[in-house]
């Protein structure tokens, strides 16, 4: 949020734990898999996902779907930013070629260029221009599609042609500009041509087809977190959708924003009106948390949870709230009950998350009594689940005031979505509750965006060093640990992912070279080891090992300060730095630690220490030296972040 970019005040830790303990088996990567038979031949990464990494790779995939692979239970994965002239089927040998699997873009673009006269879409009955013409039962998420698609033909769109089955569409951004040369009905979607009522069926020559049948109108397809942020152009075109251009079953939108940068359609409000979200011929639509910023409507529409909202917060000094959808915050005005408004990256001596709230004055409530808790997705529980309300934790903007309350996660929970329900409180009395959900990854797409050049480069770039950290840390730890990545999995985190590969391992290994850890031992000890934690507080711990016979106790200071010496077992205590902040990567400490017999010893250590003994230990390009350069990366942003400042 823009209001809100001093009270960011990215300040900095980083949440470590990286134990020299040999790692696993690393999970086959590079493999390959076919689809049906030995033509199509694609890489699969260790989670089973078949990767898309080029233009070849996606022509592949076409011409297997073409070829009448419905490539149903495989989820493609796209791996790089990736420019095509093809969609993935289509039409071929008078049939509609449907895909039928999942589609994650890996939170990279997909740039088309597609003609409704190309080979794929040439025949006269092909009217579905679009990436994906034909689909059933399908998932598409994480994507961004940009680009250019023209058309004289109907049902054109910028993601999804005809569906089946219904579907989900989540986590997607359409950005490409579709021009319609149709004098008349064009039928077309942002996001979706159409959303049917029929099914997919065999037919009796092995082939599928869409089923006589238009009778089911139950089929459920889920819109959540999307937002069609392009053109609709053709002045004379009408009967069209902002996302679908005409809906059969049933669609719930939840968190979608139509954001056009132009529409130039045909108003008719005749029998050929255009709607903002979906064109309705005999299904059900159900709208939460959306937001319009232009409308297709020729005159205000009413939807029942969706408002019109701004990209910019008004000047005039009037009360509003911000809303943020898919990494982009737009702003509306307050409704007369407490909501939630924005949210901020809090890198201090913890990851955390805070959750802003704009609470109007009312008899009905006290914001004093009020409170928030938190619950997270996925491996693992909450550093933090429950936050009071605190007076200082606000953000005032003219006659705006909003309340943060900050949930802290561990590194390997960056991904994993947290909801926070906000108790709106009169004295003792629980008056409503409010929730919203959020994740860091969710907060570092909405800095990188920088949308109205809300960030300065110092904190763009801090962010994509924390994502790549987050992304290298739990692959690392996934392997070590033997713990799964997959999102909507209790027993799992969240796959963090990776925007931008950033970081350079030999200049890492190059700047901690000299950090080496310097210890000794005296006549009771035996040996002394260290490690770092990939926790919320991020610590060095230092452990000493007395010998058998030691009967005395251990004391230490650590830079000069009494420090606690916890004893983990009878042969083994832990000396903890906590709370390091990532600008003190380099930094060195001194534990002295005293047994009583024989001389105190000291230690000298630092992060820089630990990350060079990882780099000597495990070879380039390993999930574990890729942790350390990206934990390097991280360091190296923000001591620049600090320095700007």
């Amino acid at each position: 949020m823009k209001h809100m970019k001093k009270a960011l005040s990215i300040l900095l830790t980083l949440v470590m734990l990286i134990c020299l303990v040999p790692a696993g088996v690393i999970a086959a990567e590079g493999n390959t898999a076919t689809i049906g038979d030995d033509t199509y031949e694609f890489a699969v990464d260790a989670d089973g996902n078949y990767l898309i990494q080029s233009e070849a790779d996606w022509n592949a995939l076409s011409d297997a779907v073409r070829a009448n692979h419905l490539c149903q239970g495989l989820t493609f994965k796209q791996t790089a930013d990736l420019s095509v002239n093809r969609p993935i089927g289509g039409w071929k040998d008078n049939q509609k070629k449907f895909f039928c699997g999942t589609y994650d873009g890996g939170n990279h673009t997909l740039t088309v260029t597609l003609k409704w006269n190309d080979a794929d879409f040439r025949d006269n009955a092909s009217n579905y221009c679009c990436p994906f013409p034909y689909v059933s039962g399908v998932t598409i998420k994480n994507l961004r599609v940009e680009g250019t698609i023209t058309t004289e033909k109907k049902f054109a769109s910028g993601l999804l042609g005809q569906l089946l089955d219904g579907g989900t569409v989540s986590n997607v951004e359409v950005a490409v500009t579709l021009t319609s040369q149709i004098n008349g009905d064009g039928t077309h979607g942002g996001v979706i041509a159409v959303v049917d009522s029929k099914k997919m069926v065999d037919d009796s020559n092995g082939y599928v087809k869409e089923s006589d049948s238009a009778n089911y109108r139950d089929l459920v397809t889920n819109i959540t977190n999307v937002t069609f942020c392009g053109s609709l152009l053709g002045d004379k075109t009408h009967s069209c959708g902002g996302f679908v251009g005409y809906a059969k079953s049933v669609v719930n939108f939840k968190e979608c924003v139509f954001n056009p940068v132009e529409v130039d359609l045909k108003v008719n409000q005749g029998n050929g009106p255009s709607f903002t979200y979906a064109r309705d011929a005999g299904g059900t639509e159900t709208y939460e948390d959306c937001i319009y910023t232009a409308h297709l409507e020729k005159t205000d529409p009413t939807y029942e949870g969706a408002e019109e909202a701004s990209t910019t917060p008004p000047t005039d000094g009037s009360e509003y709230v911000a809303v943020v959808i898919n990494g982009m915050t737009f702003y509306k005005e307050p409704a007369a009950d407490p909501e939630f408004s924005g949210y901020s990256l809090i890198l201090t001596g913890t990851v955390g998350l805070t959750f802003y709230v704009h609470v109007p004055d009312s008899a009905d409530w006290t914001k004093e009594d009020s409170y928030m808790t938190f619950e997270i997705t996925g491996k693992g529980g909450l550093v933090s689940d429950r936050a009071n309300f605190d007076a200082n934790n606000k953000i005032s903007t003219g006659s705006s005031a909003f309340y943060g309350f900050t949930c802290n996660v561990t590194a390997l929970q960056m991904a994993d979505k947290i909801t926070a329900t906000y108790h709106v409180m009169n004295g003792s009395t629980e008056v409503k509750t409010i929730t919203n959900t959020c994740s860091v990854e969710d907060y570092i797409k909405v800095v990188v965006k920088n949308q109205n050049n809300a960030f300065g480069e110092r904190d763009i770039e801090l962010a994509k060093a924390l994502a790549d950290y987050g992304h290298y840390v739990q692959l690392y730890l996934s392997e070590l640990r033997g713990f799964t990545l997959a999102a909507d999995n209790a027993n799992a985190y969240a796959p963090m992912n990776t925007y931008y590969n950033a970081f350079s391992t030999s200049d890492a290994k190059s700047a901690v070279e000299n950090y080496g850890i310097v210890r000794g031992i005296n006549d009771d000890i035996q040996k002394i080891t260290f490690s770092m934690l990939f926790e919320s507080d991020n610590s060095i711990c230092v452990y000493v090992f007395p010998k058998a016979t030691f009967e005395g106790t251990v004391s230490a200071t650590v830079d000069g300060s009494p420090c606690t010496v916890t004893k983990v077992n009878s042969s083994k205590y832990q000396i903890k730095i906590s709370s390091l902040n990532a600008t003190q990567f380099a930094t060195s400490h001194t534990v002295v630690i005293s047994t009583g017999n024989g001389d105190d010893v000291t230690v000298t250590v630092s992060a820089f220490s630990y990350l060079r003994e990882f780099f000597n230990k495990y070879a380039d390009g390993t999930t574990a030296s890729n942790a350390a350069a990206a934990a390097y990366d991280y360091y190296l942003e923000a001591t620049r972040r600090v320095n700007a400042h």
